[in-house]
């Protein structure tokens, strides 16, 4: 049995944040790293693209979604 609609939206709004967390841990760590900011916000970008659909994998994967 899936879970409620509404929960099931819920759990993608905390994969976006965790996403998130994820682009701008990137963001910092390559701008401390010597990067420029718009190489570093490009790659935080990067980070979250690749960020989201794998956590929403292991919410689908664990049967949630």
């Amino acid at each position: 049995m899936q879970p409620a609609l509404s929960v099931r939206a819920l759990l993608v709004v905390v994969a976006v944040l965790l996403a998130i967390i994820a682009a701008m841990g990137a963001a910092i760590l390559a701008h401390v790293g010597g990067q420029r900011l718009p190489n570093a916000l490009a790659t935080g970008g990067a980070c979250f693209c690749a960020a989201l659909p794998l956590v929403i994998l292991v919410f689908s994967s664990a049967g949630a979604l």
